[in-house]
């Protein structure tokens, strides 16, 4: 069962060490995030395989991306290295595709990642951060011009309460 950080990765290499095998030769590979959430211990491990890095967001708004590693299946026995962030520090996180950040402007001007975390981070300053409001900003900054598919997923940390404002729960 996946329960720990240890067991995560065993699976990742599990499942690199079975596609390569399987499906190497044919250049066939497997991007993406896989994650576990520690309730018991606030804590949530996640490996990154060749997919863009997640953007953690702390309390304190500072902003964590997560390491990267090569995507499953191209490498045999490939290390992946499992990051692990305290549930309690962070505000929310966000997972995306490359067709995000890989927008160029008609002036062949790339944003790239770091140009995504300044975006996020002007729209949080500013008091504005929402999904739509990030989407439309790098929509209209670059002229629309997305030649990929673009995805963000968000989880974000909201507080439970009652009906006289009682926290109950944080989630």
């Amino acid at each position: 069962p996946l329960s720990t950080a240890q067991n995560l990765k065993e699976y990742v290499n599990w499942i690199n060490n079975n596609l390569e095998k399987e499906y190497g030769s044919m250049g066939i590979f497997l991007s993406g995030i896989f994650g576990l959430l520690d309730e018991k211990n606030s804590q949530i491990h996640l490996i990154s395989t060749g997919s863009p890095p997640v953007i953690i967001q702390t309390n304190d708004f500072e902003i964590l991306p997560l390491k990267n590693s090569v995507a499953l299946g191209v490498v045999p026995f490939a290390s992946f290295s499992v990051e692990t962030f305290s549930t309690t520090q962070w505000k929310r996180m966000l997972f995306f595709t490359d067709g995000v950040y890989e927008i160029q402007t008609p002036e062949k001007e790339m944003l790239s990642v770091e140009g995504f975390i300044a975006i996020l981070s002007s729209l949080e300053k500013d008091k504005k951060f929402s999904l739509s409001n990030l989407y439309n900003r790098i929509a209209k900054e670059y002229s629309y011009h997305f030649e990929d598919d673009v995805s963000i997923l968000m989880l974000e940390k909201k507080e439970w309460t009652n009906w006289n404002g009682r926290v109950l729960h944080e989630k």
